[in-house]
């Protein structure tokens, strides 16, 4: 980004992307090695100046004000990253499975821009069914959602993600997948993840409910976790 300020691309907002007069930030950046004489070109003469609406619209806080950030309160990063998803974080992902633009959305320099995406993505690909989703296997879950961006991460964060963002949504046609997944333990931090959704959508449990969530004893330390802070919701 020092690079392409220089160059006189754009400039380095406060969200630390580089935006232009031009693209705003929706942009590719690339490089060309040459050994031509070329005039440099001057940097821009704007910037955000006092606007602070990407730090206001932030969900998490995670920017600094200066171009910089703190990267592990970033949505799109807690999204990627491997484990249970902190507490704080899981309402803040809302329905999103996979990263976040918010920055980007609210900065002034991309509205009214016409940039066309570099190609097309498939609505059912960047907006997938959430319980479908969940069904995915491995080899599904490739041949399906392989050429996006997002497939780099592979199926078992997205899928936690997934069961995040049908708790926030209250889904109760989750609660049987929910209990299934907690059920199977094939993934611990699904498990402790499907926990913890159940306790969400279930406000006001029935006695077989109460049951249910009585005679689980999960051995993961997250489940375990998860588990009790259930319980105590539940008043079990």
């Amino acid at each position: 980004t020092a690079v392409a300020k220089r160059a006189g691309i754009g400039f380095i907002g406060k969200n630390g992307l580089v935006i232009s007069k031009e693209y705003g930030s929706y942009m590719y950046l690339g490089e060309l090695i040459t050994n031509l004489e070329i005039e440099p070109d001057q940097e821009v003469d704007y910037g955000c100046g006092d606007c602070r609406r990407c730090l206001d619209a932030c969900p998490t806080s995670c920017l600094i004000g200066d171009g910089t950030m703190n990267a592990r309160r970033c949505l799109s990063f807690q999204t990627q990253d491997k484990g249970m998803m902190d507490m704080e974080f899981r309402k803040k992902i809302k329905t999103v499975i996979y990263g976040c633009d918010i920055c980007q959305i609210s900065c002034p320099y991309n509205r009214g821009i016409d940039n066309p995406l570099a190609s097309e993505i498939d609505p059912e690909l960047a907006m997938p069914e959430l319980l479908p989703f969940l069904e995915l296997t491995n080899k599904s879950f490739k041949e399906k959602f392989g050429l996006i961006a997002g497939s780099w991460r592979g199926k078992n964060i997205l899928q936690r993600n997934a069961i995040i963002a049908l708790a926030n949504l209250h889904d109760r046609n989750a609660i049987v997948k929910l209990m299934e997944i907690v059920d199977k333990n094939n993934n611990p931090i699904h498990t402790a993840t499907a926990i913890w959704a159940l306790g969400e959508i279930v406000k006001k449990p029935d006695e077989a409910m109460l049951d249910y969530m009585r005679n689980l004893s999960p051995k993961d330390e997250d489940a375990q976790a998860e588990w009790e802070l259930v319980c105590a919701k539940w008043q079990i």
